[in-house]
């Protein structure tokens, strides 16, 4: 996994430029201009998020309604996390994490934050078609491609619903079957960083994310940061293509219109995308800009910096590609005409995903003590909600985040004690050698245990976790022996015996 900026792959203007300026001619596909693809019709990635950031930067904080019959520059936010922002006043949460705060009950959602993560994985049936393209690398490119801009979507949708945040050491598994092919693995390696494996013949995904987020009380304005670098390596092909979240910022707030019946959030920011060739793609992410006719766009360009395939959609109906005609159309003209070819990549609505990563009473039994299935809080929030007694189950709950309120202080204490106490070997830790052994993090982001599935290890400076694959300690492995005796009970926090 690489976290370097791929932009220098791209041929940047000069400062004193302008992006209203003819562009000279460029070696790539006459894409003709579309409503639905119009953004990207004659710019390159780098012009085009320029052009968003000029757009945009005008009204950062005073968000602007469209006119009659527009789109609302801004989401307005539903009743039950408007509820979450007035307790958030009330308690001085203010300048906070909210993402770990407690609330309510009746305005969380009756699911694990891992369960929820793992439903974007259910579109990892486009990884299974990138792998069976092994005779062209920039279509298998674009499809990976098309994949993480659904993955930031499934973000956007965990931060709007506020689901119950995972505890250290949780981890939620989907097992492969008839009707998958893959195995998807999610472990909370320290407080605010998730760590990500989904396997299958010919390709291996990983992922890390960590959530950072701000509230604002006089704005009501709620901002989430997430971060990570994610990698997915190809057998066949032996392509390995990586990329970075760290671009990307989700927002919600409220516009003075008052509520919606719907909890939303925009994505803004770019996501560069790298293979191992050196082509690459540029996602931009242009939700708050009222002018553009999709919520994002992309194009994945060759080594040699030539436009290939283009991508754009949005987050609720479907990501299209739009790709180079096969063949030439012969015309009456010397210069013959390229049509490109508009085709459907992924369809974002899923059919009842809860229902497809649940697991029978059987399976459950074969889970080992740490998975997000077991947890007392949320089952005691799903029960609360089929009996309608949520008076009784807030008095419960709120005990439960009290106790999870604590262990959340004290693993936060632990890791400001062991900052202080190893400082010293913290320093110069990245000798620019990729080092795992001999290099150690900064203080900051010392992890405050070894996790269970996966290992540390440093990657231009920044610590990132990968899955223990191949080793007598793997997941699946200890899985099909019954075996996890080593796992603790991570969830005695959450006053399991009160359930």
């Amino acid at each position: 996994m690489s976290d370097s900026d791929s932009s220098q792959d791209f041929t940047v203007m000069s400062s004193d430029s302008s992006i209203a300026q003819e562009q000279q001619p460029m070696n790539c596909l006459k894409i003709r201009p579309s409503d639905d693809f119009s953004p990207i019709a004659s710019l390159t990635p780098i012009e085009e998020s320029d052009r968003y950031r000029m757009a945009t930067g005008k009204n950062k904080t005073d968000f602007a309604v469209v006119a009659q019959g527009g789109r609302a520059a801004q989401p307005e936010i539903s009743n039950a996390f408007a509820t979450d922002l007035d307790y958030a006043i009330r308690n001085n949460i203010n300048n906070d994490d909210l993402l770990y705060a407690p609330y309510p009950i009746k305005s969380m959602a009756p699911i694990s934050f891992l369960e929820q993560l793992a439903q974007s994985v259910l579109h990892a049936d486009i990884l299974v078609k990138a792998e069976a393209v092994a005779d062209d690398v920039h279509q298998q490119t674009a499809l990976v491609t098309a994949f993480v801009a659904a993955f930031v979507g499934h973000v956007k949708k965990n931060v709007a619903s506020h689901p119950f945040m995972p505890v250290l050491g949780e981890t939620f598994e989907v097992f492969a079957n008839s009707t998958r092919q893959w195995r998807f693995l999610a472990e909370q390696v320290e407080v605010d960083v998730t760590a990500i494996s989904l396997k299958a013949q010919g390709f291996h995904f990983q992922q890390n994310l960590c959530l950072k987020s701000e509230f604002l009380g006089d704005r009501k304005l709620f901002t989430v940061d997430p971060s990570g670098a994610g990698h997915i390596a190809f057998e066949k092909t032996r392509n390995e293509v990586s990329w970075s979240l760290d671009d990307v910022r989700l927002t919600l707030t409220t516009l003075s219109g008052g509520a919606s019946a719907q909890c939303t959030a925009i994505v803004d920011g770019a996501i560069s995308v790298v293979n191992s060739r050196g082509d690459n793609a540029r996602i931009v992410f242009q939700e708050s800009d009222p002018t553009a006719h999709t919520a994002f766009h992309a194009l994945v360009f060759s080594r040699e910096n030539t436009k290939l395939i283009g991508l754009n959609g949005n987050f609720e109906e479907s990501i299209n590609g739009v790709f180079p005609a096969p063949k030439l159309r012969p015309q009456s003209v010397c210069s013959p005409i390229r049509e490109p070819v508009t085709t459907s990549l992924l369809t974002m609505k899923l059919e009842k995903p809860e229902a497809q990563l649940k697991y029978s009473s059987s399976e459950i039994g074969e889970l080992p003590p740490t998975d997000s299935r077991l947890r007392a809080d949320v089952l005691y929030a799903r029960r609360a909600l089929k009996t309608d007694t949520p008076d009784e189950a807030n008095v419960l709950f709120g005990k439960a985040q009290q106790k999870h309120e604590k262990y959340l202080r004290r693993e936060y204490s632990r890791r400001i004690a062991s900052s202080t106490q190893n400082f010293g070997a913290y320093q110069n830790y990245d000798n620019n050698n990729d080092n795992i052994n001999g290099n150690l993090p900064p203080a900051s982001a010392t992890p405050l245990q070894d996790p269970l599935w996966f290992r540390r290890f440093i990657e231009g400076g920044h610590v990132r976790y990968r899955y223990v694959d191949g080793e007598a300690e793997e997941y699946w492995t200890a899985r099909a022996q019954k075996n996890f005796s080593r796992c603790p009970d991570i969830f005695e926090c959450l006053v399991k015996k009160k359930y």
